[in-house]
This record gives C-alpha cells, sequence and structure tokens, in this order.
C-alpha cells in the first residue's frame, strides 16, 4: 500500500476513525519520502518530512493527539513487532 508520504507501507492496526479519517499504525517497506501534489487527496497536505517526536511545537492539533495515541497505545512495541517479522 502507498502512502500519503511516497512510502509502501505494511498497516499493522488501525489507530483512530474519525469523520471518515483513518489513522493507521505501519511500518515502510519501500521507496522515498515524497509528497504526490498531483494525487487530490493530498491537496490538504503542506509538507511531508521527518521530525523528532519530541519537538511538540512543530505539531498541529490533530498530529500531537495522534502522536499521544499512538504512545499510549504502542510505545516501543514497535521493536517488539519488528523482531517477530524477522524472526517468523
Amino acid at each position: 500500500m502507498r502512502e500519503e508520504t511516497g512510502y509502501d507501507i505494511c498497516i499493522i492496526k488501525l489507530l483512530n476513525e474519525e469523520e471518515e479519517k483513518y489513522s493507521y499504525i505501519a511500518k515502510i517497506i519501500g521507496r522515498n519520502l515524497h509528497l504526490d501534489t498531483a494525487n487530490e487527496a493530498n491537496q490538504d497536505i503542506i509538507e511531508v518530512a521527518w521530525g523528532d517526536v519530541n519537538d511538540t511545537g512543530k505539531f498541529d492539533s490533530v498530529t500531537a493527539s495522534m502522536l499521544n495515541l499512538y504512545l499510549a497505545e504502542w510505545g516501543g512495541k514497535e521493536e517488539q513487532w519488528m523482531m517477530q517479522k524477522k524472526d517468523g
């Protein structure tokens, strides 16, 4: 599956569903960071970039709430999941 940032991803789990918008926990499996501005679904995206999760001043309220949900539910377990996938 291709994510709006240009990455090919493997969805691990649905994190949140609200007003027909879905947020997932996913693993990057290929491609490079890129914003496809020709895709009509991406018209509300201003920029895609890697950032430090501790730099909270850079997150809008929606992104901050998704990050908080992720940390509350997943917080470090992604490493365990990756090891299980690698071993299994």
